[in-house]
């Protein structure tokens, strides 16, 4: 370990990162900790509480005995407060008792220690049919996917692959256009199928054309996340009923530039992907 890389997880200590770093590491499982993994690890935006919620349920679903239950333990217990991105006991506690059973009945009980002693504020909790029937039934939270919407033309496959797809992966998503996909399905239903399968979309409008608009409104009115991108010699022709988005604005002579841009705003969305940039 460098003296840099240290003197972070030293900092962390006491400026109260190190549960956003513990969190960050259980999520992405990197090969090694270097300064940049660290960087990104404190800035790294916290999952929404559905999704560590539903992160959760899966730990859990994968440690219990053949009656769905669970048991907290040393190691195990500490696994979960990094799985659970919980700052303390009282968040996990919070997490498993007022959201999981309570709010979403995944969790048929959450029992607390019967004896002086315990060291961890929960013994062991126990999934419910709820909370098997959703692990089943997946969710659109879980997707690796981010859909990519835009102008199929030539001239803009080099902005697609030194921008778009290299800025999606290094976020720890899949990126996927339609054309790179191979179907036999009719190409709308293809179309509203991917979407409907996608963690978020980016309209990329440059050419203004009618199915890229129509692809960014069905993700809008399915709630997904939409990130707008437009050449930027190409707003004057933007259609007024998306002028109030906040576009990111890119010049051909600066790709670099539009795909930390890029970065940037997925992040700030969404936060890191599960996906594991380095392996992608």
């Amino acid at each position: 370990m460098s003296f840099r890389v240290a003197a972070i997880l030293a900092d962390s200590r006491s400026n109260g990162d190190r549960w956003k770093i513990s969190a960050w590491i259980a999520q992405m499982r990197p090969d090694m900790l270097d300064l940049d993994a660290l960087e990104q690890a404190k800035g790294s935006a916290v999952p929404t509480l559905l999704q560590r919620a539903r992160r959760l349920l899966v730990a859990l679903a994968a440690d219990a005995d053949a009656k769905y239950s669970v048991t907290f333990e040393g190691e195990r217990y500490k696994r979960y407060l990094a799985i659970g991105w919980c700052r303390d006991d009282d968040e996990l506690v919070f997490l498993l008792k007022r959201v999981m059973q309570e709010e979403f009945g995944w969790l048929a009980e959450v029992v607390e220690p019967q004896y002086l002693g315990s060291t961890e504020p929960l013994d062991s909790c126990s999934l419910s049919a709820k909370g098997l029937l959703e692990l089943e039934a997946g969710h659109p939270g879980d997707s690796k996917i981010g859909f990519c919407a835009m102008w199929f033309s030539a001239g803009l496959m080099p902005f697609y692959r030194e921008v778009i797809e290299p800025g999606v992966r290094a976020c720890g998503y899949e990126p996927l256009r339609l054309d790179d996909k191979e179907h036999n399905n009719n190409i709308d239903d293809e179309i509203i199928a991917s979407i409907r399968g996608a963690r978020f979309v980016i309209a990329e409008m440059t050419g203004h054309r009618g199915g890229v608009y129509f692809e960014a409104g069905f993700a809008h009115g399915l709630g997904l996340p939409v990130i707008y991108m437009l050449r930027d010699d190409d707003q004057q022709d933007i259609h007024f009923d998306v002028r109030q988005q906040n576009f990111i604005l890119w010049s051909p002579d600066d790709l670099p530039d539009a795909r930390k841009r890029l970065e940037n705003r997925i992040r700030a969305t969404l936060g890191q992907g599960p996906l594991d940039p380095a392996r992608h």
